[in-house]
């Protein structure tokens, strides 16, 4: 007899692990390598170019996975736009008025108001710092290509189109783009909050491209506002040398 059970189907059990794949590997290698270049400040600069290589390699290998992502531009595009911007002047501008670390923390029960967030300075990415293995013009450029271009692709399919539907229902394919329940809304935007030194901004910033995806339901538009964001405090961290926000 023919066994008519739905691939990735056995014995009662759906294969979850396989669709999610092409989500979490992408995510998967760039907070690996991140974590590695933690631990080796003078290759950040080179261990940042093989990230953006590993990671690019990993979603072009499972791109046909995507089908979500549908290339259109339409005036929802400048709503995109202005959220990307609007998000990070909130990053920059609420950053010196909250803590970061536990130390900071301690200092706001002390009356604290002001923070210089003198770790996250410590871990900073600067190009120009001496002992860094590439040339601080290459080290901007794949930073740039990294931060606009790398991140908000599989930042979005892991964050706004795999686990934002993967809460709602287990077989997410099955859940439309944009689709809302407060499960999954509030476990994202705290996630997106969890994973960036400043996590009041990422909090902010999450809750943003989450609501642009309900309003749109399609996850290219929180690319292009995760896109401008990144690219905007790009333009700030160069312009300024904030480079703590690296």
């Amino acid at each position: 007899m023919a066994d008519n059970k739905p691939t990735g189907a056995r014995g009662g059990k759906s294969d979850i692990l396989t669709p999610a794949l092409p989500y979490v590997v992408p995510y998967a290698l760039f907070l690996v390598l991140t974590a590695l270049a933690d631990t080796v400040p003078d290759w950040q600069s080179l261990l940042y170019i093989v990230k953006v290589f590993a990671v690019a390699g990993a979603l072009w290998y499972y791109r046909k996975a995507y089908t979500e992502l549908k290339l259109s531009v339409s005036v929802v595009t400048l709503a995109a736009v202005v959220i990307g911007v609007l998000v990070i002047v909130a990053w920059v501008g609420l950053d010196p008025y909250y803590p970061q670390t536990g130390a900071e923390w301690q200092q706001l029960m002390s009356g604290e108001r002001v923070f210089e967030h003198v770790e996250k300075a410590e871990g900073q990415f600067d190009p120009f710092e001496e002992g860094q293995a590439v040339p601080p013009l290459v080290a901007i450029i794949f930073r740039l290509i990294g931060a606009a271009l790398i991140v908000p692709i599989f930042e979005e399919l892991f964050v706004r189109s795999w686990l934002i539907r993967l809460l709602i229902k287990e077989d997410f394919r099955a859940v439309p783009v944009g689709a809302f329940s407060w499960l999954s809304f509030i476990a994202t935007v705290l996630l997106f909050g969890a994973t960036h030194h400043e996590w009041l901004a990422g909090i902010i910033c999450g809750a943003a491209f989450n609501l642009l995806l309900y309003w749109k339901k399609d996850l290219l538009q929180c690319i292009i506002a995760h896109a401008v964001a990144n690219l905007a405090l790009a333009i700030w961290v160069l312009t300024q040398g904030a480079w703590l926000f690296w």
